[in-house]
């Protein structure tokens, strides 16, 4: 089977489920993240392997899979990231890195390594989570969602949902450009030592791609969508991080709670 052949398929199974969670959200879409943060954390670091590095690898994998979902949890008010728990979290990684790599085994370079593997994948991967559930579309997945069908098939498409889309269609549109103008003109290659396929024609087919795939989507979708949301009531829903008991109690018990002030 060929090169295309094999990114053709995987596109055709691949590309409706990643599009499917992106619009459900919630749950899936962590568990999603936390899958594709702890894959791209193990390849972070095999190439610093590479390097010459000796990385945590089996604790960085670990933590680039709990960080999508500690911030799933945090959007729930189930759990809060503190400033204090990832300071301890650090002490505790560097003390690690000691334990095990010793004084000859240059552990602040293994625990910086370790470190910048958790915060280089999963860090910027659970921004896809910031986005699909940013203030600016908050609360209107029921009041805003547009309802699509694929037959007999009928979904919601809510406004974050279709935010985050965005980057992946941007991603899989400077792929498919680099592949192709790659493929057809050929050329000096971009960074040999690096990713010896790639080339200078194919990386600027990639970018004038992305760019137009990125005007068309703001113009014909986010354009839309976002006309639609502005026309929906804003809704009204408590605040990610309000403690659940403050979510459920009535009023007048809170208010009841509070001092009676003295004169």
């Amino acid at each position: 089977m060929s090169e295309l052949a094999r990114r053709v398929l995987f596109s055709v199974v691949a590309a409706p489920v990643a599009l499917w969670i992106v619009l459900a959200g919630g749950a899936p879409l962590a568990a999603l993240l936390a899958i594709v943060s702890a894959v791209g954390a193990w390849e972070f670091y095999r190439i610093a392997r590479g390097t010459g590095a000796h990385p945590l690898g089996d604790v960085g994998v670990a933590l680039a899979g709990l960080l999508p979902l500690a911030v799933h949890a945090g959007y729930l008010g189930a759990f809060t990231v503190r400033p204090a728990l990832v300071a301890l979290l650090v002490l505790l990684l560097l003390a690690a890195t000691i334990w095990l790599r010793g004084v000859d085994g240059k552990p602040i370079g293994a625990a910086a390594t370790t470190l910048l593997g958790v915060v280089y994948t999963a860090g910027m991967l659970s921004f896809g989570y910031a986005i699909r559930y940013h203030d600016t579309v908050a609360g209107y997945d029921v009041v805003g969602a547009r309802q699509a069908a694929l037959g007999a098939l009928a979904f919601r498409v809510p406004p974050g949902g279709v935010l985050l889309v965005f980057p992946l269609v941007i991603t899989w549109a400077s792929d498919i450009g680099a592949y192709f103008v790659g493929r057809a003109i050929g050329g000096r290659k971009l960074i040999p030592t690096v990713s010896p396929g790639k080339t200078v024609a194919g990386a600027v087919g990639g970018l004038v791609a992305s760019m137009l795939v990125s005007w068309l989507y703001a113009r014909y979708v986010l354009a839309p969508a976002a006309t639609e949301t502005r026309r929906s009531p804003r809704p009204r829903r408590p605040a990610p991080h309000t403690p659940r008991v403050l979510r459920t109690a009535p009023r007048a018990s809170i208010a009841s709670r509070a001092p009676t002030p003295t004169r």
